[in-house]
Order: C-alpha cells, then structure tokens, then sequence
C-alpha cells in the first residue's frame, strides 16, 4: 500500500499551499513556507525468520522564513 500520496495531500491541506516537497534534491530552490518530507528506514519485525510488520516511516521537515 503506497501511503506518500495520502500524505502528500494531507500535507498540502494543512500548509495551505502546494509548497510540499517529498524528497526534494539539494539543488530544487523551495519557496517558503514549505513542508519538506523523506521516506525514512522502515520498522520490520521478524518472527521464525518470517517479516509479519514492516511500517513506513516518513521524517517531516516544516521551513518558515520566521524562527
């Protein structure tokens, strides 16, 4: 099951704004206020050898020009 749509848009909806990023290149010039976010390691848990959870994990960045 693909989750990074549903949070793309979620994000959208709560910033308000398009300015949502999903692992965004070190070169891309992000207008702000923006919401950068990455897929981070996924939690698996193993049992007899046999994967029954694996969890995806997403490490969410808020940018605004005020501290």
């Amino acid at each position: 099951m693909n989750t990074q749509p549903k949070l793309q848009s979620k994000l959208v909806e709560l910033l308000g704004s398009n300015h949502v990023y999903y692992q965004a290149p070190e070169s891309l010039k992000m207008e702000y206020p923006c919401i950068r976010y990455s897929k981070s390691r996924p939690d698996v848990k193993y049992a007899n050898d046999i994967k029954y959870i694996n969890k995806a994990w997403y490490e969410i960045i808020v940018i605004d020009k005020r501290p």
